[in-house]
């Protein structure tokens, strides 16, 4: 489910609810590892074609906010 709250988009909400928080660490576990062309999915928070331990980062940098 996604919901639009018409704000600036932050860094690590993968669900667009304007918060980091648990419903984005699931949608990151979910799509970890996953590999493609450089943002191919939210997931990918660096925009380099794979979920992994660097977007990883960034969403713990951001969880909370």
């Amino acid at each position: 489910m996604t919901v639009s709250t018409g704000s600036t988009p932050k860094l690590g909400d993968l669900n667009n609810d304007a918060k980091v928080d648990g419903t984005d660490y699931t949608i990151f576990v979910n799509d970890f590892g996953k590999t493609g062309s450089p943002g191919f999915i939210h997931a990918d928070l660096n925009n380099d074609g794979k979920v992994d331990i660097f977007d990883y980062a960034i969403l713990v940098e951001n969880y909370g906010k």
